[in-house]
């Protein structure tokens, strides 16, 4: 289900929906704040929600995690070490 952000412009109250995708057509732009019942809680632009493809908990990559635990390591390693390339 999509998240949709909302944000308070006079108190600043911020919060999140989960919002079914047969309602996103109805979704309001403004409307009153929950605290200070202003009409200027806005929705905010906000990054595409998206689904993971896979988990550490499906069969097989438990084990790819634990057999590349070495290289992640010494990648963590080396990041703190080498300094910001700017890549």
């Amino acid at each position: 289900m999509p998240m949709i952000r909302y944000a308070c412009s006079s108190c600043e109250h911020a919060s999140n929906r989960l919002v079914k995708p047969k309602d996103l057509a109805s979704i309001k732009n403004v409307e009153a704040c929950p605290l200070c019942k202003q009409d200027t809680f806005k929705r905010q632009i906000g990054a595409p929600a998206s689904k993971s493809v896979f988990t550490v908990d499906q069969p097989g990559m438990q084990k790819a995690v634990e057999l590349n635990m070495d290289v992640i390591q010494d990648n963590i390693k080396r990041s703190k070490k080498e300094p910001d390339r700017g890549f």
